[in-house]
């Protein structure tokens, strides 16, 4: 049932629904058309109930009480104007895809609108700590929306704010620089189907508490945010929702995120439940020892060059470290849990993540995914304790630290594992192992040659310094189980020995040691393996002389055990020239 007017001036205009007694809950709606005076100075209030359409142009003194389920609509070509900045805190107001403005003299600037509807953002789920991330629960009278284009040029406060771009690729507002736009429930969503700017501006959006921050459209889209981020000061924390349309799937780097782009943003936990957070080379997410980052099925896409220190959580649903730009390094010194595996993803060349903290939990580490770079960099400077599987599929995992007993260890054929540290499972897959850090010493329970193991040893002098594995003079991988290798190996298995350090160096009946140090002699599992020699000698030839016995100081005294042996030695031709030249001696000795 609908009603004519009551206006009453009590503090400015109030447009009500209730009668004498107040006892009727009626919907009322009301058309101020272009020959509506002005009403310059006073304060527009709107009750529960009330949606007042202008389609003139007005002037109010104030947007004052705009109660819950108001709604107030400007129409194509029209015009509202406020002398001072809004505050919209219980209820709001709305506006559709006309260009027409809002003008806020100083609150919203000229030539732009503001739409913005309802009370709440969406429905809170049962706990009342969360916002629920199922656009269903939506509905047109739950939203604060912003449909167009809009800019804070004064402090401005709402209850909370929905960008939703549909088909649009523009921006969607800016917050001027000292200026804060702050939405008081903390509930900040975009739905777009293209990477957009949603906030521009270097002003602050902030929160008196948690910010929830929704992203959400079609696979891959991004939504940037130049503006800062201030949850509580510092003291709240953002709670990042990705959501896609109907018809998409979540997938790692597909998801949609949201894209900061501020080095200034200040809250204390980040969770991040679907979707991706990225932050952009220009961009920061905060640093704190006190701090965490929470990865629930979520993803950060990181573009920039520094240290984080803050503390990581993966949650049992997975989480992913992705990368997009190359030539950058990025340090995590927080100690990190994995409840569930990490997909560390890195695009492009030049990329290096190092773990400086402690990695622990029952999840695992896999290195690779869609667009993964070969050259990608993964270490683990730390003694860490997590028992999931570990998957080299694309890219280099150097182990300077250790990794504890646990699930499988495995190399695919695109991945390669380094380091000078200790991994107590047994390796296995299709890729390369190459000990140390050219060279070193990497330690390792025992391996599994069957999958198409290969490995890379280098040589620069004759024998290893075994109590230096950092630089140990050749590489060295030892084996500490009793069964060094569960199977034999094959003519699948390509041994590359890197001698070209001592090219020059080398002498007939010279013997060189390193690569495989086992506890017992393990020549006959190597010997139906493929040698792979590298190094120019002028007619010496290197040949494996199968393990021998060595006694070698690891750190913590000395360990009997045996390591590979080459000799070197002429080569055949060279042999033959030999005795050839001999003959002719001994006959023309005899002549003489």
């Amino acid at each position: 049932m609908n009603k004519t007017s009551n206006a009453q001036k009590t503090g400015g205009i109030r447009f009500t629904t209730a009668g004498p007694s107040r006892a009727l809950a009626l919907t009322m709606t009301l058309i101020l058309g272009a020959g509506v005076a002005q009403v310059s100075a006073q304060d527009l209030n709107l009750d529960p109930g009330i949606t007042l359409i202008s389609s003139g142009t007005h002037n109010y003194g104030n947007l004052g009480t705009v109660e819950s389920g108001a709604l107030l609509q400007v129409a194509p070509a029209a015009t509202l104007t406020f002398d001072t900045a809004p505050t919209i805190d219980a209820g709001g107001i709305l506006g559709g895809w006309s260009v027409s403005p809002i003008i806020g003299s100083p609150g919203v600037g000229t030539g732009r609108m503001l739409t913005l509807v309802g009370n709440d953002v969406v429905e809170y789920v049962s706990s009342g700590d969360e916002l629920s991330n199922n656009p269903a629960d939506w509905s047109a009278t739950d939203n604060v929306r912003v449909e167009s284009l809009f800019t804070v040029s004064a402090n401005t406060t709402i209850h909370s704010l929905n960008m939703d771009y549909n088909a649009r690729t523009v921006g969607a507002g800016t917050i001027n620089s000292g200026q804060t736009l702050t939405v008081n429930s903390g509930a900040v969503m975009t739905r777009m189907s293209d990477t957009t700017n949603a906030l521009s501006g270097t002003g602050t959006l902030a929160s008196p508490g948690d910010l929830f921050l929704y992203t959400g459209g079609n696979t891959g889209r991004a939504t940037r945010f130049t503006v800062q981020f201030s949850a509580d000061g510092g003291d709240g924390d953002l709670v990042h929702h990705g959501f896609l349309g109907a018809g998409y799937a979540f997938n790692p780097g597909g998801w949609p995120f949201a894209e900061l782009q501020n080095s200034n943003n200040q809250f204390h936990d980040v969770y991040v439940i679907q979707g991706n957070i990225k932050i952009t080379s220009a961009g920061q997410l905060s640093d704190g020892a006190d701090k965490t980052l929470y990865l629930l099925d979520g993803g950060l896409t990181n573009d920039w060059t520094g240290t984080l220190q803050r503390d990581i959580v993966v949650g049992t649903e997975g989480g992913l470290f992705d990368t997009n730009q190359g030539n950058r390094t990025n340090t995590y010194s927080g100690t990190v849990t994995l409840d569930g595996d990490l997909l560390i993803r890195q695009r492009d060349s030049g990329r290096s993540i190092i773990f400086t903290g402690t990695v622990n939990g029952d999840g695992g580490m896999v290195l690779g995914g869609p667009g993964a770079n070969a050259a990608q960099r993964v270490t683990l400077n730390a003694d860490n304790t997590f028992t999931g599987d570990v998957s080299v599929n694309t890219g280099v995992l150097v182990v300077n630290g250790s990794i504890a007993s646990g699930g499988d260890f495995t190399i695919g054929s695109n991945g390669t594992l380094e380091g000078t540290g200790t991994v107590d499972r047994t390796i296995g897959g299709s890729g390369m192992v190459s000990p140390g850090n050219s060279p070193g010493i990497l330690t390792a329970d025992s391996v599994n040659p069957s999958g198409g193991l290969n490995f890379l040893f280098e040589f620069t002098g004759n024998d290893p310094d075994y109590g230096n594995a950092a630089a140990s003079v050749n590489d060295v991988l030892r084996l500490t189980n009793a069964t060094a290798f569960t199977d034999t190996f094959s003519a699948g298995n390509e041994i590359t020995l890197d001698f070209t350090a001592l090219e020059g160096f080398l002498a007939p009946n010279d013997t060189v040691r390193g690569g495989f140090f086992t506890l017992s002699d393990t020549t006959s599992d190597l010997s139906d393996a493929t040698f792979i020699y590298q190094g120019d000698f002028g007619g010496l030839d290197i040949v494996f002389n199968g393990m021998k016995s060595q006694s070698a100081d690891f750190g913590s005294g000395n360990v009997d055990g045996y390591v590979m042996e080459f000799a070197v030695i002429p080569e055949p031709g060279t042999l033959a020239l030999m005795g050839i030249a001999l003959v002719s001696l001994a006959l023309f000795r005899r002549r003489r």
